[in-house]
């Protein structure tokens, strides 16, 4: 889970996985996409990711969610959809944050 501190500008760099095999993969030529929504479904933020030089590092994405000043403060989930280069798609939940109050 991650804490993010209300107020905040969130990025964070990942590496998208093999389910299976745990090793990188290649995204090349894909769109992906993270939303983060409330319990109940609400969409709070939705971003494109950006994906890194994949000659270089496979795999390896930024997601930029921008400032946080608007999060509720609960629990929120994340989902990321994948659309390959022939237009078919997956959307998985990846993770979860908990929105805090950040301190004076």
């Amino acid at each position: 889970m991650i804490i993010v501190k209300r107020g905040e500008t969130l990025r964070k760099v990942a590496i998208v996985r093999d389910v299976v095999t745990q090793q990188p993969i290649d995204l090349t030529g894909q769109t992906i996409t993270c939303y983060v929504r409330q319990p109940n479904g609400k969409l709070v933020v939705m971003t494109t990711v950006t994906i890194l030089d994949q000659s270089v590092d496979t795999g390896k994405v930024l997601i930029d969610f921008g400032n946080t000043i608007d999060w509720p403060m609960q629990t929120l989930n994340f989902d990321v959809r994948r659309v390959y280069q022939d237009g078919t798609f997956t959307t998985v939940q990846i993770d979860k944050a908990q929105t805090i109050k950040a301190e004076r």
